[in-house]
């Protein structure tokens, strides 16, 4: 299987990682993130459960991998086994 490595610069996505931290409190790494997955339109999978809400707040698709449905959304999007 051949994979490719997609590489994107925060050209894209800073100005907005900005509004989404002034807008959501978000700390700077969480809204580069965010601001990232809402940039290149993919859902945004964490562990910080404060992210993915902060995300959801701006309108990303966001799961908290830590909590077992939301688990199991993602996995289903993604269409992978358990």
């Amino acid at each position: 299987m051949r994979r490719r490595l997609v590489s994107f610069g925060d050209d894209l996505y800073f100005e907005r990682a900005v509004k989404i931290a002034l807008a959501t409190g978000s700390r700077g790494a969480d809204a580069y993130y965010i601001g990232l997955a809402e940039a290149i339109r993919a859902p945004l999978a964490t562990s910080d459960k404060v992210q993915a809400h902060n995300a959801k707040r701006v309108g990303v698709r966001a799961y908290y991998v830590l909590d077992e449905k939301e688990l199991k959304e993602l996995i289903q999007l993604f269409k992978c086994r358990e």
